[in-house]
């Protein structure tokens, strides 16, 4: 729980912080706000979701396993757009 508890605190105040970053934005949203709202929502169903959720299995945590490997490799994966190296996945 503290460690669900640690990255919700963590999110929200990096976001807290972006009007420092960004004082207007041409649409003139309040950007922090929903960003905060949407991680928020989230993150609490997050909890509320998996405090009641069974074990994921041997077999699901080996696929998982096996996905996200595949995903970093993919990830080095990158093309020439104009003169810049852009990530092709």
């Amino acid at each position: 729980l503290f460690f669900k508890l640690s990255s919700w605190v963590a999110i929200n105040g990096l976001w807290m912080e972006l009007p420092l970053l960004v004082n207007v934005l041409p649409e003139r949203w309040n950007l922090p706000a929903y960003l905060s709202i949407i991680i928020q929502v989230s993150l609490f169903s997050q909890v509320c979701l998996f405090e009641h959720v069974e074990r994921l299995k041997v077999r699901t945590r080996k696929l998982l396993s096996i996905l996200t490997s595949f995903a970093c490799f993919v990830l080095i994966a990158s093309a020439v757009v104009c003169s810049e190296a852009i990530s092709v996945s």
